[in-house]
Order: C-alpha cells, then structure tokens, then sequence
C-alpha cells in the first residue's frame, strides 16, 4: 500500500483512543507506530501483561511506567526502474533484450502479441493493483527449459540497486510500483472497493486492528486456559445437594454457601457404612441369588425325602415277617429233598452225593430216559441199564435208580426254587437299600472347607438301614423273626419337613422384598449419594475454593474481552479518513475526470471502513453501478481518472506503469490522456505499454512542446518473429530524427580511435547499420516525401505533396531498398533468417552509407 502526506498526523487519532483505552493502548500503539508492521509474540505478551495490569488482574503489582506519544516518519522509499534484462522463461519473451528506462517517461509500443504485455507483467508482479491476479507462465509453446528469471536494475533513495527475480521471491522496494491494466476498470469501478492509496500512516490503522485482533485471541486462549472445572465433579451422583451446589458455581457463590458441606463426621461415616450393608444385603442380586440356593436346598431337602418314603414302603414288619417265613419253608423243603436216596447211595458208595454236579448228571440221565419213552423205567428186574446195557441184577440198583427219578419228579425242588427266589429278592432289595445318604447343597451349612453338613438324624437313619441290612444279609430265622422294626422313617419324615417348611416362609420373604426392592435400594442409593458426595466434597473444598476464585477472574477477562473490539479504531478511521481524505479526494477526481472531458458524467461517492482499511463506494443516480450504466469509454476514463486521484496521493516518487490506458477511448480524449501522462511524468515516472499508434504520436507530438521540453521520453517498438516476442527497438524521438543528427552518429563510428573501433567491429558494424536504417527512413519520410506521410502521425501532409520529386524516388528506389533490407538484416535484435551467414562488417557500413549520402544530396 502507498502513503500521502496528511494536515494532521493519523498518530492523532490513534492517540485519542490509546488515552481512553488505558495505558496498555498506549503502549500498543507505541509498538505498531515503531514497527508498522506485525508484532511479534513477545511483545504482544509484553502489552497483555499491562492489559491485566490495568484492569487489576495482573498478578504483580509492579507499576508500568507511562507511555508517551509516538513520534511517526514513513520509511518508504522513492523508486526509479532503471532497466530490466537477462529475461528468460517469461512468456515469449527474446532473450538478450535490455529494456531500459526513462526517468521520465517509457513508452514501449507494439501490436498485439508482439510481447509488451510480458514486460508489464514483469512490473505488476510486484507493484499494488486494482487487479491482483498476476501469473507469468513460460512459453508454453516453446522448448525454452530454463528458470524464471528476470534481472531488474533501479534505484532506491537514489542508491543503485539490482534484484533478481526467480519466478517466486519479493522486492519490497518495487512494491511500491502502481500498475494499471484493461482489468483495473471493472475492479475501479466495483461498487465497493479498497482505496489503493491512503495517508501517510493510515495503514497503521489496519495494522492496529489486525494486533487487536491477535490480543483477542491471546485473551481467549487465556480465558479458555483458565480451567474453572473440577476433575472430580463427574464422579458426584446426579441431583445430590454437592452435585447441585458444585454444577452451580459462580463467581457469586459465597463462603455460607459451601460451608454445610465442608466436614464430613464420624457419626456420618458409620452412617455410610450401615446403609451401605443395607444396601448390599437388599441388593437384587443377591437376593435372587438366595432365591436361587433356597430353591436349591428344598430339592435336596425333597430329594431325601423321597428316598426315606422309598424305603419306607420297602421295609415293613408284615415283608420282614414273610421273609422270616420263607427262610423256615426253605429248611424244610431241604430236609424233604433228601429223604430215601440217602441210605441207598450211602451203601452204594456214590461220591459227591448232593453235588451240583451230581445232580445235573442225575437230571441229564432222567432226561434221557424220557426220550427213551421208559416211563415206567426200571419195570422189572430184567431191565438193563440205559447207559451201559448191562442188566440190572442188583435188586439195591433198581431202588435206587426208581428213587432217583422219583426224586426228580417231586415238585420238592420246585417248591425249593420257589421259595429261594422269593428270599433273594428280597434280600437283594434290602442290599440296595442307600445306607449313605446325604445332603449335596449346605442345607444345614457348610464346613471349613466348603463341604454340606449332615444332620444328626439323617445319620441317624443311615446307621439303622445299615444294621437292617446286616441282619437281612445274615438271613438268621431265629433273629429276623425276633427283629423289631426300628428305623426312624416317620421322624426323618417329619424332620425333613419342618426343614422344608422353614425354608419355604424364607423363599416367600425374600421374595417378598424382591418385590420391594426397588423402593428400598432406591431410598438407601439416595441416602448413600449424599453421603458420599459429602465426603468428597469435604476432601475436595480447597479445590471448590480455588475454582470460585478463577471464576471471578475468568468473569473480569470475560468482561473486558471488548476492550479488544475493533470497532473504535474502525470509527477513527472514518474520522481521519473524513479529514485528511475525503473531501480533497473527491476534488481531485472531479479534476481529473475534467482532464478527460467527463465532469458531466455523475458518478457518486462516498466512503466506508473495513477492519481499518478505507473503502470507496461508487455509484450513478439512483444507485446504480457504475459498469451497468457507463459505456466502456466512460468507464475507461472513470478508472483512469481514480486512479490518478489516488497516485496524487501517494507523494512518495515511485513508478507508475500504463498497460493499453486509452482502449475504447476516441482521438481527443487519447490526446488528453497523453498529456495527462506527460504531465505525470513531471512527478513520477511513467512506463506506457501500447498498442495505439494514435496515443504513441500524441505522445511524441506533445514531447516536442515547450510545456514538456524538460521530459526524458525513452520509446521502443516492439516486435516478434516465429518464435519469440518482445525484440526492442528504440524509436528516436523527433528531436533525435534528423538527417543531419543520425548522420552524425554514424559518422562518429567512423571517427573512433583505429584500435577502439577494430577491437568493438561487429557491434560497431550493427549499432551502424541500425543508424543507417533510421537514416533511410528519415531520408524517405522527411526529405524524399516532404513530410506527406510520417510514422507515428495521425494526419497526411497533403500541401507537401506537390514537393515530392517523384523522377528522383524512381531513380534511387531500387538501390535503397537493397540496402534497407540488409539494414533490417543486420541490426541487434531484430528478426533475421538464420540461413543469412554473412555478418554486418565497417567496410560494407561505409559503402553503404556513401551511397545513401550520395542519394540524398538528390533530395536536401
């Protein structure tokens, strides 16, 4: 941003709120002023601490001296380009060109394309713009592989200087370049914009905001460090009268507000405890898991039960008494079984009688003998023995082979079978009578090692099953039949369920407070919550103390968050821009706008703050935009003439550069602007880049005046081939275009001491042949023509076409146009085929000049 002089310093206004801010204002405004520029963290520190300070929430007390009012001098330069070359990967733009500057005016001319705009861009990268999008490319369509890079020679504070641009970095020093473009009218004329150009200092206003900005933000980030939580308030039970109290925490709480809750005492810690048991003992939890085992007893407790009914019916007197007569019956049907063999197989010596083996063979005989269909086998005494066939003369063999079948045909052994089945069955059941019964769930409790307890009359009972079952094993007549029926069947019955009963009421009333619960647990949580929260708090009071006392300061910060407000800088800025700027703002243009024949066009105007920064508002009539009313020529003429109003301002002595400024502009108003220009050029200098020939000739007409004799004027036409633009080629001025002058430079080659001019021959033998190119054109345009026709002029000298000696022009036409085209051939920097080999050399110079002197003694 540029800077103007102001009547008052803008320190004045800054001053004027510091003194109402405080003491830390001022300091902030004695840093901005000394730097202009962003401060660094540290001295925002430095300011904040004296902000607290003064609103006595600085933690020492240490007094801050007063700050005095600034002193402000701009440290901005004057600039002065003086060339730009060693041009590569900008655009299209030739090598090897040097593009130099006037301190005056440049004007570089061209037709589209031809590369002048590349050169402007160059400019505009680094100065302030309407227009701020600036990208140079490299030619795109071109094999050109080196960096960006631009040498740019000017001049600081009238110290030479040189930087080198590398497609990326900055030169502050040519910031300070104004550029103005096509795009720079609809930008001027935008219904709101920033001004370019302010007073001197005015940007301390933005800079000032910008730090008001960044305090704000330090103060916040103070604030938000400022932790007023309590890391422990999580862990308090909801709506607890310390939840309620430490969820409520002002800067207004009060020491009587937190004092019932500072002590916790011992008769509120047994209190604790005791509901705690409660709680635990009326926990759902373990109630269903009481539930759980009762029902788990009263099936052990049934299942026993079920066993001793079991036994019950299995052992009663009246199957002790038929077991008693069984074992009786069995004995006698025994002694039956052994009448009338016995004597006989006694005397017969038969071994092993009463054997199982005998017996099975005896049975197998008889059976034998029935398939035989022998009945009544032995008959008589002829009969002989089945086995052997030998006859049974012994009367003792027949009996006893009679009595054995008789014996085996009794139903005795029947009878027997009958009744030891009878015996054993029962006998077997009473083996498997249980005699260890025992309870697997702790009925009636559990030992040291987790093991169930068993009742005395279950054991009881146990002990009496086994002595029965002893005394059935033992299936002695006499004893059994003796044997009174004692085992406990109806008291462990009974017993068991008195046990049963009990448990039941229990399983009710459990089930009962299961019902309950709820409301239970719920009063004792309540009851439990509070206590809890009591001691925690009561352990925790400092940090509740401490919290208050950072809300209260968090409360005083937050109170004076707004002193960081931007909003009395943005006030003063409107004062200042009111009284430094407004009004001769508004004077100049309605001056410039006259310059260019357009103080009829009512363009209003008026102006706004943005964060500091000045804003133009532009408008017709009834508030119409400038660009939906204006035709492009009106528009053109608004923007310039806002331009220059704002360059007026800016009294510092830096270029300002001129990309096309009269499209859509007619003939007089393009004379005006180049008047205009020229007057600039007094101030500043200027750089023109145009492709007007009309704005070009004005420019060189209204140079040869008086009013402007003391201009530099520096004019180049631009040109380009099939590869590159932007090749440079001085135009003489029309001081400098004189056959006699162009003449006399070419002459002075000639003159040069012989070893100079032999060790400088081709650029001597080129600089020449550009001369002897001017020397034509002049010769044609000036002497040949008489001044008919001129380049870069408007109008056609008809009066002085009777002069022309058109015998003469046919005699020397051909000859030179020969040696203008060698002219163009040889000259630095123009266009020439690369198959030409030959280079320009003095000894041809010389003969060719000769004979263009020789011609023009023809014509002057």
């Amino acid at each position: 941003m540029s800077t103007t002089e102001a009547k008052r310093n803008v320190i004045d206004f800054l001053w004027d709120w510091a003194e109402s801010a405080g003491n830390w204002a001022k300091l902030l405004v004695h840093k901005v002023v000394s730097k202009e520029d962003a401060l660094v963290e540290d001295d925002r520190k430095v300011i904040y601490k004296a902000f607290l300070h003064d609103t006595g929430l600085a933690t020492e007390e240490k007094e801050i001296p007063e700050i005095t009012r600034p002193k402000f001098s701009t440290s901005e330069v004057d600039i002065e380009l003086v060339k730009i070359s060693n041009v590569c990967g900008v655009n299209r733009l030739a090598p090897g060109q040097s593009l130099k500057f006037s301190p005056n005016m440049t004007v570089v001319y061209g037709e589209n394309g031809s590369g002048k705009t590349g050169y402007g861009r160059v400019l505009k990268n680094f100065g302030y713009c309407y227009d701020t999008k600036t990208k140079i490319h490299p030619d795109v369509n071109g094999d050109c592989d080196c960096k960006q890079s631009v040498l740019i020679d000017y001049k600081a504070e009238g110290s030479d200087k040189v930087f080198t641009w590398d497609g990326a970095n900055e030169c502050i020093d040519l910031a300070g370049v104004s550029f103005f473009n096509n795009n720079c009218v609809h930008l001027s004329l935008d219904a709101e914009r920033h001004l370019l150009v302010s007073p001197i200092g005015f940007h301390l206003f933005a800079v000032l905001i910008d730090e008001l900005a960044a305090l704000a933000t330090f103060h916040k980030s103070r604030i938000d460090f400022l932790d007023t939580s309590l890391y422990w308030q999580e862990s308090l039970h909801e709506d607890t009268e310390v939840q309620k109290l430490v969820t409520s925490l002002t800067k207004d709480t009060k020491d009587e507000d937190i004092t019932p809750f500072e002590s916790f005492t011992e008769e509120q810690e047994r209190d604790l405890k005791t509901k705690k048991e409660a709680i635990r003992k009326a926990s759902k939890e373990l109630i269903e898991k009481n539930i759980l085992e009762l029902n788990q007893f009263v099936s052990d407790l049934n299942r026993i039960k079920t066993v001793v009914e079991g036994h019950k019916n299995q052992i009663t007197e009246k199957l002790i008494a038929d077991f008693a007569s069984n074992l009786s019956k069995f004995e006698k049907l025994k002694n039956k079984e052994q009448v009338g063999i016995k004597d006989i197989v006694e005397k017969k010596g038969v071994e092993l009688y009463g054997s199982p083996e005998f017996m099975t063979f005896i049975k197998a005989a008889d059976q034998y003998i029935a398939k035989l269909d022998k009945k009544d086998y032995p008959s008589s005494d002829d009969e002989v023995c089945v086995y052997c066939q030998q006859k049974l003369s012994d009367k003792s063999s027949l009996e006893l082979l009679k009595s054995y079948r008789k014996v085996l045909n009794d139903t005795t052994q029947q009878d027997i079978q009958q009744v030891q089945g009878k015996i054993s069955s029962f006998s077997d059941d009473i083996i498997a009578v249980s005699e260890d019964n025992k309870f697997y769930q702790a009925v009636f409790g559990a030992d040291e090692k987790a093991v169930a307890i068993q009742p005395v009359f279950l054991k009881t009972y146990n002990t009496t099953i086994s002595d029965f079952k002893k005394l059935i094993a033992g299936k002695d007549t006499k004893a059994i039949k003796a044997y009174k029926l004692l085992i406990p069947f109806d008291n462990t019955v009974s017993l068991l369920d008195e046990k049963i009963t009990s448990l039941a009421e229990d399983l009710e009333g459990k089930k009962q407070t299961l019902s309950t619960l709820k409301e239970v647990e719920s009063t004792l949580q309540k009851a439990i919550n509070e206590l809890e929260d009591r001691k925690k708090f009561s352990e925790k009071k400092a940090d509740v103390k401490t919290v208050i006392s950072k809300l209260k300061i968090k409360h005083a910060l937050e109170f004076n968050t707004k002193k960081f407000s931007s909003r009395p800088i943005s006030t003063k800025t409107t004062a200042a821009r009111g009284e430094l700027l407004e009004k001769e703002f508004r004077t100049t243009f309605d001056a410039e706008l006259k310059s260019f024949r357009r103080s009829t066009t009512p363009v209003g105007m008026t102006f706004r703050t943005d964060k500091g920064q000045s804003k133009i508002v532009q408008f017709i009539s009834d508030g119409y935009k400038l660009n939906e009313i204006l035709s492009e020529g009106e528009q053109k003429a608004i923007a310039l003439a806002e331009f220059l109003t704002e360059l007026k301002f800016d009294k510092r002595k830096s270029p300002a550069v001129f990309d096309d400024p009269v499209t859509s502009l007619d003939h007089k108003i393009i004379e005006e602007v180049a008047r205009r220009l020229l007057k600039l050029s007094k101030e500043r200098q200027v750089v023109i880049f145009t492709h007007s020939i009309l704005l070009l000739n004005s420019i060189r007409q209204l140079s040869s005046s008086p009013l402007y004799s003391g201009i530099d004027l520096i004019m180049y036409e631009v040109q380009k081939d099939e590869k590159n633009t932007g090749y440079l080629q001085q135009i003489r001025s029309p001081k400098e275009e004189s056959f006699s002058k162009i003449k006399k430079e070419i002459n002075n080659i000639f003159n040069l001491p012989a070893k100079e001019r032999n060790e400088q021959r081709d650029r001597l033998a080129a600089k020449g042949y550009g001369s002897l190119r001017s020397l034509i054109e002049v010769l044609v345009e000036m002497h040949m023509l008489c001044g008919t026709v001129k380049r870069y002029q408007r109008n056609v000298s008809v009066t002085n076409f009777e002069k022309i000696k058109t015998d003469k022009i046919d005699q020397h036409r051909e000859r030179l146009s020969s040696i203008f085209s060698r002219c163009c051939g040889f000259i630095d920097g123009h266009t020439n085929p690369e198959e030409i080999a030959d280079k320009p050399d003095l000894d041809s110079l010389k003969i060719d000049f000769k004979e263009v002197i020789t011609v023009s003694k023809d014509f002057i």
